[in-house]
Parts: structure tokens; sequence; C-alpha cells
């Protein structure tokens, strides 16, 4: 198996998935994915054994967390790299400073695949090509399958990845929301605007959606109900009035001066 040309897909915006050549392997048990997450976190820089201990295990030097690390790390080289000689060097989990590194083709993580199409949809929208942004959206949205890193969820190393993914998630949503304004699918925006603010009923954001897009829809009294809605919501959760932006598109919406 050549190494450099391997055809590894590894999915994250998930349970982790690992494809190799078209065929799903079986990361094994909990604690052994929960590893090899966090290996993926490093991006292929070099993680300390005591760095994976203190991580996965929350102690330093324990004889039976020592074992473990040494059997998941031989049971997922064999998994990457099927032909490599059993105790032969690995060139995709490498030993290295007695710590482990991660050394992935370009682009083999999907996570890294949805960072990056989230920019070129935006781009591609002030460019006003809103069908292929729109395109592009809906693919980087479809690699998600569930949480992100789900197998570390629970790890607090994995809790500032997870949140970052989380929070582009969001806007991806709203990208996607703005290209439909954009294709005057008001009526279609509307209905995603309002599952995104039942599902972030504290984003500002996704209720300035809802309201220009029930708005430009011809829904003026609709899109002014929902401001009172968010009103509610944010004084009964935060104790706070909406922001000055969500107020701003009220009085807009109240001078009629928010049009197709």
């Amino acid at each position: 198996m050549n190494v450099q040309n391997a055809d590894i897909h590894i999915n994250v915006l998930g349970p982790a998935e690992l494809w190799i050549r078209g065929r799903r392997l079986d990361l094994g048990p909990a604690k052994q994915r929960a590893l090899f997450v966090r290996l993926l976190l490093a991006r292929g820089w070099h993680v300390p054994l005591e760095q994976l201990l203190d991580d996965l295990w929350g102690c330093r030097g324990a004889r039976a967390a020592h074992t473990s690390v040494y059997v998941y790390i031989n049971r997922l080289r064999t998994l990457l790299e099927p032909h490599r000689e059993r105790y032969g060097n690995s060139q995709i989990l490498v030993l290295e400073n007695a710590g482990y590194s991660l050394r992935l083709p370009q682009g083999a993580v999907d996570a890294a695949r949805f960072k990056k199409a989230l920019p070129e949809a935006r781009l591609l929208l002030e460019r006003g090509e809103t069908a292929a942004a729109s395109e592009k959206i809906d693919r980087a949205l479809g690699q998600w399958r569930g949480r992100a890193y789900a197998d570390a969820a629970d790890y607090p190393f994995a809790a500032q990845e997870i949140a970052h993914l989380e929070a582009m998630q969001l806007e991806a949503y709203e990208l996607k929301i703005t290209a439909m304004l954009e294709q005057r699918q008001y009526a279609e925006a509307a209905a995603s605007a309002q599952w995104l603010t039942s599902r972030e009923p504290l984003r500002e954001s996704a209720w300035a959606l809802l309201m220009r897009s029930l708005c430009l829809a011809g829904r003026q009294a609709e899109a002014l109900q929902q401001y009172n809605h968010a009103r509610e919501t944010f004084v009964h959760a935060l104790g706070l009035e909406p922001g000055a932006a969500l107020k701003g598109l009220r009085e807009m919406i109240l001078r009629h001066q928010l049009v197709a």
C-alpha cells in the first residue's frame, strides 16, 4: 500500500469514521476512538505520551493506561496501514519523541473540508453567484451526521474544536438562508429561518433572517410578531432587550423600507 497516495477519508462531523479505498473500517472501542480523535485534533503535530495519558485517562504513569495506549496505537496502525509489518515503521501514525503524530493526506478529514467550504461559499455569495454558493453550502452541510467529534464530546481536549465547528455550522445555515433570499425563495427561507430560531432561540442573526424572510414574502405582520417573540425570549432568558440590529430591522419593517 502506497501510503502517500492512499485513499484515506476520515469523517468526524458525527461519530468518527475511517474509510480506506472505499471501505469503512471499525475504529474499535470507545477509548481507542477517543485516542484517534485526540491525535486528529493535533493536525499532524506531535502529541507526547504523557499528554495522551492526561487527556484520556486523567493520570500520569498508570501502568494499565500506558499499556492501553500501546495496544490502541498498534490497532490503529494496523487499520491505517494493513500491509505494514507488525513492528515496522509507520508512515501515518508516527512514533516520535516519546509521543505520536497522525500524518494524513491533505483534505482527508471532513471537518477540514467543511471549514474550507464556508469562506468559499461566502465569497461566491459576495460575487452574486448564489446558485453556486447554495450548492457548496448544501454539500458542506451534507457532511454532518451528528455532533462534531462525537466520540470525544465528554473530553475537555475536544471542547474548543467542537464549539468552533458548531458555530461554523450555524453560520453555514445562515449563509444558506441568505442565498435563498438572494434567489427570491422567500417562503423557503422563512421556513429554514423558523427552524433555525427554534434550534437556536438566543441567536439574534437567525431572528433577523426570519423577520427579513417573512417581510420579503409579504408577511409583514408575521415578521413583527416574530420580533415580539424574539424580544420575549431574550428578556425571559437573559434579562436583555434585542440588540440594535434587530431593533433597526423592526423599524425598517414598520416604515415599509424593506422591499423585494
